[in-house]
């Protein structure tokens, strides 16, 4: 089974309750962007972040935003 599927994002979004976050969307973690590529058995998001070739284990919940394809804030952690 791949992590990096749209179906793996949907069932960390339906089990963290997150917004709606679609494969490919921009993200910062910790000052550092990327994009979702995917989803993991830890209920956390795989994300490629820009200049490297592998997806990291992310926890949504852990000083992360997600953005609209506008540049907007899509989702922000609490953290």
């Amino acid at each position: 089974m791949s992590y990096n599927t749209q179906k793996q994002i949907d069932r960390v979004v339906e089990y963290r309750r997150l917004p709606p976050i679609k494969k490919g969307m921009r993200c910062e973690v910790d000052g550092k962007f990327g994009k979702v590529v995917g989803g993991n058995s830890g209920a956390n998001l795989n994300v490629v972040f820009d200049g490297y070739k592998g997806p990291m284990n992310c926890h949504p919940g852990w000083r992360m935003k997600i953005f609209n394809a506008d540049g907007t804030v899509h989702y922000s952690s609490q953290e």
